[in-house]
């Protein structure tokens, strides 16, 4: 199940990200924060290039990872990585989400 996952998320004829509006805490900017989705080994992976040091050093937000799980769909493991995703937003130090 785990290869019909991973075939089916290949086959996805989108560009494999997730585009989520942001403000930067430091400059009150709203940005676009741009996370690439990818399929490494038997897990789902998140990841964000980080636009400071700091950033970088947290690793609150530029990695985030999931298992995939036969027991889901291909779109139950996006959506579980994607809240995986706002959640270590929530927890950053340098953004927040725009409500």
């Amino acid at each position: 199940m785990i290869n019909n996952i991973a075939q089916q998320f290949k086959n996805l004829d989108r560009i494999k990200i997730y585009e989520i509006e942001v403000m930067d805490k430091r400059t009150e900017e709203i940005e676009y924060f741009i996370l690439n989705i990818s399929i490494k080994g038997n897990k789902f992976i998140a990841t964000h290039e980080p636009t400071t040091f700091a950033e970088e050093e947290s690793n609150k937000i530029a990695y985030t990872e999931i298992e995939i799980d036969e027991a889901f769909t291909l779109d139950e493991h996006l959506q579980n990585l994607y809240s995986e995703c706002i959640d270590k937003i929530l927890q950053s130090d340098f953004f927040t989400l725009i409500d």
